[in-house]
Order: C-alpha cells, then sequence, then structure tokens
C-alpha cells in the first residue's frame, strides 16, 4: 500500500484466525481468509489512477485480488474432478445395483399389478353392471312416464293407453331399489292419462250435442223452408182460383150485361096478368119468393082477377115451376125462369 492511495488501511491491526469466518469448503478455508483481508484493504478504496503511482497501485491490488480468484477456480476444479469422478462412479455402481434388484422386483411387481388390473377390471365389469342394471330400471320407468305424456288425442286411443298403465306390475323383483319410484311414476301416468281421456270423452260429448243441434236446426230449418213453400203454393192457388173466379164473373157479368137487353125485352113482352096459373089439383109447395109474383102462386089454385084461362099453357108453366124449384138453388132469379117459360109457352100457342 502506498501514500498515492486516497484511503489508507491500518496494516499493525490484526485480527486472530478465529475472527475469520470459515467455509463449509474446508479446501477453501485460506481463501476465505485472504477475502477477509482483502475486504479490509480495499472495500471502499479509491485509488489515484490519474498518477502513475496510484495507477500502478491499483494494478497491483487488482493482480492481487486476480490471484487468489484464479488459484480459488482451479483449486475448485481440481476438488470438482475428484468428486465427479466418485460421482460416475457412484452412479454406476447405483446401476448395477439398481438393476439387480428390479431384477429380483419386477417379477413381485407383475404378479401384484396383474392382481391389481383383474380387481380393477372387475370394479369395472361390476359398474358397467350396475350402470347397466340402473339404466334398464330407467329405461322401464320412463317408458311408463311416456304413457302419461302421449300425444295421443283420440278417445279410443287414450283409453287404450289407460288401460295398459293400469295393467302395469310394479315388483320389487324387477324394479329393486326403483319400487317406490317406479309405482308413483305409474300413479302419475294414469292419473294423467285419466284427466286427458275424460277431457276428450267431454269433448267428444259436446262435439256430438253440438252436431245433433245442428242437425236438428238443419232440419228444423228445412222443414220450414219446406211449410214455406208449400205456403207459398197454397197462396199461389189460391190467388190462381181467386184469379179464375174474378175472371169468371167478369164473363158472367159481361154475359148478363149481354143478356139484359133480350130478357127485358121478353120480360116486358109478357105481362104476368096475361098468364093465369090455375093448379088442377093443388098440391103443399114450401114458401117460396115466387109467392109474391103478381100473378100469384100456383099452389093457392088462385089466379089473379080478370086473368084468362088456357089450359094448356097453365099445365106447362106448372111443370117448369116445379122442375125450377128442383134445380135452382137462386130463388131469386125464378121470376126470370117464369117469364121466360111463359113467353115460351105463349109463342107455341
Amino acid at each position: 500500500m502506498t501514500e498515492h492511495a486516497v484511503a489508507t488501511v491500518n496494516e499493525d491491526v490484526e485480527s486472530p484466525i478465529t475472527d475469520y469466518p470459515l467455509c463449509p469448503i474446508a479446501e477453501f478455508n485460506a481463501t476465505e481468509i485472504a477475502l477477509a483481508d482483502f475486504k479490509l484493504q480495499y472495500q471502499s478504496l479509491v485509488f489515484n489512477v490519474a498518477t502513475t503511482a496510484g495507477m500502478a497501485d491499483a494494478k497491483a491490488a487488482r493482480m492481487t485480488l486476480r490471484g487468489h480468484r484464479t488459484s480459488l477456480e482451479k483449486r475448485r476444479k481440481q476438488l470438482k474432478e475428484d468428486i465427479l469422478v466418485r460421482g460416475r462412479l457412484i452412479d454406476g455402481e447405483a446401476k448395477r445395483i439398481t438393476a439387480e434388484i428390479e431384477a429380483l422386483e419386477d417379477p413381485i411387481d407383475a404378479q401384484i399389478k396383474a392382481e391389481e388390473n383383474r380387481k380393477e377390471a372387475e370394479r369395472q365389469e361390476k359398474a358397467r353392471q350396475e350402470a347397466a342394471r340402473v339404466k334398464a330400471i330407467n329405461d322401464k320407468i320412463d317408458a311408463i312416464r311416456n304413457h302419461g305424456a302421449t300425444v295421443q288425442t283420440e278417445l279410443a286411443d287414450l283409453t287404450a293407453l289407460l288401460d295398459q298403465a293400469k295393467a302395469i306390475q310394479i315388483s320389487q323383483d324387477e324394479f329393486q331399489e326403483f319400487a317406490p319410484l317406479a309405482l308413483l311414476t305409474r300413479d302419475t301416468a294414469i292419473a294423467q292419462l285419466q284427466a286427458l281421456a275424460d277431457a276428450r270423452r267431454t269433448f267428444e260429448q259436446q262435439c256430438a250435442e253440438q252436431e245433433a243441434e245442428q242437425q236438428r236446426q238443419a232440419e228444423e230449418a228445412a222443414k220450414l223452408r219446406a211449410e214455406q213453400a208449400q205456403l207459398q203454393r197454397e197462396r199461389e192457388e189460391l190467388q190462381r182460383q181467386k184469379d179464375e173466379h174474378q175472371a169468371m164473373l167478369a164473363q158472367q157479368e159481361a154475359a148478363a150485361a149481354a143478356e139484359a137487353p133480350a130478357a127485358k125485352e121478353a120480360e116486358e113482352a109478357v105481362h104476368p096478368d096475361q098468364i093465369p096459373l090455375i093448379q088442377p089439383e093443388p098440391a103443399a109447395i114450401p114458401a117460396d119468393p115466387s109467392d109474391d109474383l103478381p100473378w100469384g102462386n100456383p099452389a093457392e089454385g088462385v089466379a089473379p082477377q080478370g086473368a084468362h084461362y088456357i089450359t094448356e099453357e097453365e099445365t106447362l108453366i106448372s111443370g117448369l115451376m116445379s122442375v125450377i124449384r128442383e134445380t135452382v138453388a137462386d130463388t131469386s132469379a125464378i121470376p126470370e125462369y117464369i117469364a121466360a117459360a111463359a113467353y115460351m109457352a105463349r109463342v107455341k100457342s
């Protein structure tokens, strides 16, 4: 150490070796002790490298530290080489012994693993069988459940499904621990199917009643139309008869109007006083409007005053009177018939 160093180290202070830390690797203890001294000499030391002497001190310090470092590295490699040789020996012997042990262990391990694999396969087979058993039971329960979830709407189909559901037998042997669930599922399906069947039956009854009511209304409507048609035909027939009657009356009135002048001339030509009506043998004749005739009633055998007795005419008129009374319904027309008969008698005489 020189005066050119910025800081100096107190070289008179020496620490006993026991104050230095020992390295776990005994071969490195000398270097560890030197490191402690180097820390006292060089730690936080700044060299005046701008001067020649300062630069020389810095290089000397670096060389001292580098020498210890490289010596440590050489010793490390030497120590490690011994360790590597021993390590390879250790590894080889261990591998050899391991192979011999495995030669004894492997057959035993194979036996153990074979048994373990057998047990595992048996366990898996039991698990598979159990899963298959549970699935089979669940499939049966699902089939029962599907009875109640049917999409059928016809009453016959619903009734058939209901009968099938009621016929399902739930046994402990078949459903085992799932028997209560199967029983509940069956009862639920029966209740659902019964509700669907009842609803469908009510619907069909309502449809039948509605159809019957529609049929009844249609029949009543047809009957009403027939009655109306019959009434219309009767009205038309009555109208036709009325029209014919009115036409006949019109013809009769026209004929009467046409014959009126000739009848009046005939009446005027034959005066009742000129026709004496004498009945040789009076007979009982019911009262008749002709009794009011101006020439009297032949039944009474009385002739009006001043009457002329003509035997042939008297006989003819009496016969005509009998015929007229039997054939003519309207007695008001008798005077006209009598007048016509008298006229004919006069013309004949």
